[in-house]
């Protein structure tokens, strides 16, 4: 049986969404080796607060940092002790009987490493990683839109083999305000990591897309900017070219259907995919290496990530 290491990042802003998530665990517990909150409110009673109901209950430790998704999990990572790691945003849950189910798909698929399931909001509408297809190998092509933060469980010793690149994602006070997962993903598997989405299963996470209303048209652009970015990093120009048109027919759709506000962030999100891969790329040094192994086109071992 596989343990889970969680690892959540939260402010402490959303204290219902948080509470909702540690409840869901509760149920599960057996399958959770500890659940790492990386506490990033300026007040450090805040997130103790929230989290001293479960402190009996559920394996809990709590560190701090300064803002960042990514340095968040980079942080947590070196201490999960479970053999396969998730990343659950703060204002999502796991349903029950998904962390058994996902236990047991990594004892009957020994060749994968790293797994994304679905992304539903309350209603059952999904709300994340919306590929067409139920089941598929990820690839490049498809990465973007299977992989999402809170639905992936990735073996921990393939976990701790990357990092979250700090230069992404909320928080990272850069304008790339998105990918950082989906890189994260990306370098694992140019490591030699093997990911499969697969949506049998799936987690709770708010629906907040362009056309939802629930955004804004700057989180939109921000959005798109990470995307533009993490696409030119990858050397993925047919994608980028692939998502502006989508994005652009969006947006006329929406136009179309009455929906001026849903319009405009498609828009907005285009500017950023625009913008994003066309601004300078400066190579982080822990990066030197992936852009080093793809010029060369080495084919590792994916048995030399994989603890199985």
């Amino acid at each position: 049986m596989h343990k889970f290491s969680l690892i959540v990042s939260t402010l402490g802003e959303r204290p219902d969404d948080l509470g909702s998530l540690m409840r869901s665990l509760l149920p599960q517990s057996d399958y959770v080796a500890d659940v790492i909150v990386v506490d990033q409110n300026p007040d450090p009673r805040r997130v103790s607060a929230l989290l001293q109901p479960f402190q009996g209950t559920l394996p809990i430790r709590r560190l701090r940092s300064q803002r960042g998704l990514s340095r968040a999990r980079n942080l947590g990572l070196p201490l999960a002790s479970g053999t396969l790691v998730a990343f659950p945003d703060d204002d999502c849950f796991y349903p029950e009987g998904l962390l058994q189910w996902a236990s047991n798909w990594f004892e009957a698929h020994r060749k994968y490493d790293i797994l994304a399931v679905g992304v539903n909001d309350a209603e059952g509408v999904p709300s994340g990683n919306r590929w067409p297809q139920d089941r598929c190998d990820i690839h490049p092509i498809n990465a973007f839109r299977t992989t999402f933060s809170s639905s992936l469980f990735i073996r921990t010793g393939v976990a701790k083999s990357g990092k979250f690149d700090i230069g992404l994602g909320v928080g990272s006070g850069t304008p790339y305000g998105s990918g950082e997962e989906t890189d994260y993903v990306l370098r694992l598997m140019l490591a030699g990591a093997r990911a499969r989405f697969d949506r049998t299963r799936h987690i709770v996470h708010p629906r907040r897309d362009m056309l939802s209303g629930s955004g804004s048209a700057q989180r939109a652009q921000s959005y798109g900017f990470g995307m533009g970015h993490l696409l030119r990093l990858h050397t993925l120009s047919l994608l980028w070219a692939s998502f502006l048109t989508y994005n652009l027919a969006r947006a006329g759709w929406a136009r179309a259907q009455g929906n001026r506000m849903g319009s405009e962030m498609c828009l907005a999100q285009t500017r950023g995919l625009w913008q994003g891969f066309l601004a300078p790329v400066q190579i982080a040094a822990d990066r030197r290496g992936v852009r080093a192994l793809k010029s060369a086109a080495v084919q590792p071992n994916p048995s030399s990530l994989n603890p199985m």
